[in-house]
């Protein structure tokens, strides 16, 4: 039995405008061993906005709109219009190829939103039809967008390499949603990742209210909206094309459906509480806890056990098996369409027409990254694209632009034969990359020789980190702190040649702390490997080991642990190109460490970079900013946490990044 920590209050007439009630039946539920992070995730939203609608106000201010809805489907007993919600789904990865782990197909996206549609239209024939006297077809079909924000077409797929493997919810919410969601007035988001927690599936935002007037309660949400799951849930093996990879039990993309319940204002059935809470709608049993597996049960059974009420497991907003899943009540249905009507955003996406098709025009190529192929240590960059012909004629000729920050620019003349609706995979020629941090644009023009009808999809662009290079160690420090099961980890550091100078592990005991030191040359390549044979890294399952690598200044070049069979880390000695060794020698930070404003000084005033990016130790984007005066080149670090930190500048051709500590 799961324990839940409560604070009650029976439905009243509090005024939804008073914000000092507004705290008064926040949930504390623990997160971990949650499968669905929903109740985390409306804790964090309240916490961070105060006008946030507690669980209580926000049922005073539905339950009217419920009954409107009732009093209508009682007039009017006829079906209602079909609903559709266009749908993007923004698919996170790690740079893996197309198909590899997180960066899942298109058939498996796809497979997704026919189970949605099956489940919410209690479809005849599929796994979402029940033959219950309160089961409801909610009438909402899903489908994936076809145009983008700008009014380009899309399949509805948008693949982000955000050079990460495992996400917390808190980066999801603060870093991946922020920067690649499309409007949630127009389209549903969905963000299919890989979660840092192994027992977390998904979660969802729960819809605001228009409640408060003159207040902005839902300040900052709209950067959020949308729908998370794990993307070895996401999808069914029902429609597998032999490339999905799915966890057995949630195989059936029944974690979606429950999460777009929540997403459309329906709560667990149990209420997330005992068999006193009520998830407010009255044809769903009342349960004492979520339910796993297939269970036949009834825990809210009377004392005398003279009445026995099952619970309803085969709710989807249970936590049992996918194929156990098969039903919305009737009671479900009129909270959703009150939902639908009522509530900010999702009464927009009603009427929202992103599921049609732009306008046809005959030229109109679309350019996207499939894998950017960065020897280790080297310099030359080959980027392999993906060309789709939205136009009304095939795509015989076009001029493909690739151009690296430092200016140089290489143009390819395509040719081939591209039908209308297909795509075409295209390996460029190599690029010479002279910097270790640069901007890789690649841009298309031309097509058949003709002017483009529509330029919003004709130019992609990733920023490339080359191997960190450092010119000046002539040793490499490693230190780790072993996990409980220190006999599984060994290491390897190993030159150009892949020969390896020096080994060891295999033979540590557990919380044991090592430290090692590799003497290196210049101009070379190194690679440190660190393996665990149980295959789940040394931080976390464990303990809290750890390793870090740094240079002999105490330069911290890599720290790491979360892994699961290796981790791999490259480091170059290799000489700084001329042009960006004169940039970095003109730059000095100051005060470093500090503790609120970090100044960068120029020794050359004309050479002032174009703009910063901050990152963290795991690579993670934390501020930029464009540098236009001298004033810019005051940073307030005062909201940073304490830690190391890399501040990356550019200017032009040349780019550096240079290391700082916040206290």
């Amino acid at each position: 039995m799961k324990t839940f920590i409560f604070t009650l209050f029976m439905l009243c007439t509090i005024s939804p405008y008073n914000v000092q009630a507004q705290s008064s039946d926040k949930v504390l539920t623990p997160e971990n061993g949650e499968r669905c992070g929903f109740i985390a995730n409306e804790n964090r939203l309240s916490n961070n906005n105060p006008y946030r609608l507690s669980k209580n106000q926000f049922e005073n201010w539905i339950t009217p709109e419920i009954k409107k809805i009732k009093t209508q489907r009682t007039i009017n007993a006829t079906e209602n219009t079909i609903i559709t919600i266009p749908v993007v789904v923004h698919v996170i990865h790690n740079g893996d190829n197309y198909g590899v782990e997180e960066n899942i197909t298109d058939t498996q996206v796809q497979s997704q939103l026919t189970v949605l549609t099956e489940d919410f239209r209690r479809m005849a024939g599929t796994l979402g039809y029940n033959d219950n006297p309160v089961g409801a077809d909610l009438e909402i079909e899903f489908v994936l967008a076809q145009q983008t924000p700008d009014g380009c077409p899309t399949n509805g797929i948008n693949r982000v390499d955000m050079g990460q493997e495992n996400w917390s919810t808190d980066d999801i919410e603060d870093i991946v949603k922020p920067a690649t969601i499309w409007d949630p007035t127009q389209y549903m988001n969905m963000w299919s990742v890989s979660f840092t927690r192994t027992d977390l599936l998904g979660y969802a935002q729960f819809p605001s209210s228009s409640q408060l007037k003159g207040l902005d309660e839902d300040e900052g949400n709209a950067t959020t909206d949308g729908v998370v799951c794990s993307y070895n849930s996401f999808g069914s093996i029902d429609y597998d094309d032999g490339s999905f990879t799915l966890i057995k039990t949630y195989n059936r993309g029944r974690t979606m459906t429950h999460e777009v319940g929540h997403f459309f204002g329906l709560r667990h059935i149990w209420g997330d509480g005992d068999c006193t809470v009520d998830d407010y709608v009255t044809d769903t049993p009342l349960a004492g806890d979520s339910n796993s597996g297939c269970p036949i049960i009834d825990t809210c059974t009377t004392k005398d056990e003279t009445e026995v009420v099952y619970d309803m497991v085969e709710n989807y907003m249970d936590y049992t098996n996918d194929v156990c899943m098969n039903i919305f009540t009737q009671g479900q249905k009129e909270r959703v369409l009150a939902v639908l009507e009522n509530s900010p955003r999702r009464k927009e996406l009603v009427t929202s027409n992103k599921d049609e098709a732009p306008d046809s025009v005959d030229n109109d190529p679309s350019i996207s990254f499939v894998e950017i192929d960065i020897p280790v240590c080297e310099s030359e960059v080959a980027a392999t694209i993906k060309l789709t012909n939205y136009g009304t004629i095939s795509l015989t000729s076009l001029i493909i632009t690739s151009e690296i920050s430092n200016g140089e620019i290489s143009n390819y003349n395509w040719t081939g034969n591209i039908a209308p609706g297909a795509s075409e995979t295209v390996t460029l020629p190599s690029i010479t990359v002279s910097s270790t941090d640069t901007t890789y644009n690649i841009s298309i023009s031309s097509p058949n020789g003709e002017t483009d009808a529509r330029t919003c999809n004709n130019e992609i662009s990733e920023d490339l980190k080359l191997t960190t290079i450092f010119t000046s160690t002539t040793i490499i420090n490693f230190n780790i702190k072993t996990d409980l099961e220190a006999s599984e980890t060994t290491w390897e550091f190993l030159n150009s040649n892949d020969e390896v100078i020096k080994e060891g592990g295999g033979k540590y005991f557990g919380n044991l702390e090592v430290s090692e030191s590799f003497e290196v040359s210049s101009d070379e390549c190194y690679t440190f490997v660190i393996y665990d044979a149980g295959g789940n890294g040394i931080c976390c399952s464990n303990g809290d080991g750890y390793f870090t690598l740094s240079t002999e200044d105490g330069t911290i070049l890599y720290t790491g642990g979360e892994f699961t069979n290796e981790d791999r880390i490259h480091i170059s000695t290799k000489t700084l190109s001329l042009s960006d060794k004169v940039f970095a020698d003109s730059i000095k930070l100051y005060p470093n460490p500090t503790k609120d404003f970090l100044n960068i000084k120029f020794s050359d005033l004309t050479a002032l970079p174009t703009q910063y990016q901050i990152y963290n130790m795991l690579g993670q984007l934390i501020k930029q900013q464009q540098i236009n005066t001298t004033t810019d080149l005051k940073i307030n670090a005062s909201q940073l946490q304490s830690g190391m930190y890399f501040i990356r500048l550019t200017n032009g051709s040349n780019s550096v990044s240079l290391r700082f500590i916040k206290e």
